[in-house]
């Protein structure tokens, strides 16, 4: 993780241009602006599992998670819901703010291939129709420090790709379990509203943080797709042979975008997202036509009345 902090860093204070300064103001900003819409986010919704106790007004007094203390539950009751609302808020934070750095690099990535992609278009733009040698070796040059920041703009794609594919396996694979379960626990809980609120928004959260991680993936994978057309769009036809050469080998390895995936198994765009949102979403419309057909056999199986 330090080596791509450092990354950033040196990219940032690497000379460039006015325009290149801005693309990566701008990636920055959109970093900035879903950090805080993200945490604010994630702090309500882990408030549905706090306000449980401060709402409640019956002689029963519910905690915000089930667990078992050493002490004497009614005597400690608000410690216990003041510890339980302290952890909830600090697994929280944490979650928004490694959710924000993987965001963070993903867009970071992006703006590595758009200051890429702003490069390419301006090859050969200078050139006459019959440059001199000196200006030809000058756009050679220009190409080969795009090919150079192509591959780098890669290295780091797939660095962060070894470094967050089995946390994000393990991460994924927790959320379908407990999304695949939160079907039979809002039917076991559907005379309850407070339960039941609760759940439903356990498994919208889930829904809502599989979007943001799939979401910037899909950009990744997008703009690293774009560099082939930003090289096509480039004044390439006045540049030397080996100039339109060495373009041709960049426009054949960005045919091939970066991914972000899962444990090597689940390649984490929109697409799939959607594909996984569907899949939850008719779960539950089959355990309740199991728990329909059971209540009319129930009713069936009941003996008839005069």
């Amino acid at each position: 993780m330090r080596d791509f902090l450092e990354q950033i860093k040196t990219d940032y204070d690497t000379p460039q241009d006015d325009f290149e300064a801005k693309i990566y103001k701008r990636y920055a900003d959109r970093t900035r602006k879903f950090s805080i819409g993200y945490a604010v986010w994630c702090h309500a919704s882990f408030s549905l599992y706090i306000i449980g106790p401060f709402l409640n007004h019956t002689e029963e007094r519910p905690f915000p998670g089930h667990t078992k203390y050493p002490l004497d539950e009614d005597k400690y009751y608000w410690f216990i819901v003041s510890h339980q609302s302290i952890c909830t808020f600090t697994v929280s934070a944490i979650t928004a703010a490694v959710d924000a750095l993987f965001v963070m690099l993903v867009h970071h990535i992006c703006a590595k291939f758009a200051v890429l992609g702003y490069n390419l278009e301006k090859i050969g733009e200078d050139l006459s129709e019959s440059p001199s040698a000196q200006d030809e070796l000058e756009t050679y040059k220009k190409i080969v420090n795009c090919v150079k920041k192509h591959k780098e703009a890669i290295g780091f794609a797939d660095s962060m790709e070894s470094a967050f594919s089995i946390p994000t396996f393990i991460n994924l694979t927790m959320n379908m379990i407990v999304m695949s379960t939160s079907g039979f626990v809002m039917l076991a809980n559907v005379h309850s509203i407070p339960n039941l609120v609760k759940y439903i928004g356990l498994s919208v959260t889930l829904t809502v943080h599989l979007f943001f991680m799939s979401w910037p993936a899909q950009e990744m994978m997008d703009h690293s797709a774009e560099i082939c057309e930003f090289a096509y769009f480039a004044s390439w036809y006045r540049t030397s042979q080996r100039s339109k050469n060495l373009l041709k080998f960049l426009m054949m390895r960005s045919q091939v975008p970066c991914k972000l995936t899962t444990g090597k198994l689940y390649v984490m765009s929109l697409e799939n997202f959607c594909a996984v949102r569907i899949r939850t979403q008719w779960t539950p419309t089959r355990y309740q036509l199991l728990a329909g057909r059971t209540n009319q056999t129930n009713r069936f199986s009941q003996p008839f009345r005069s």
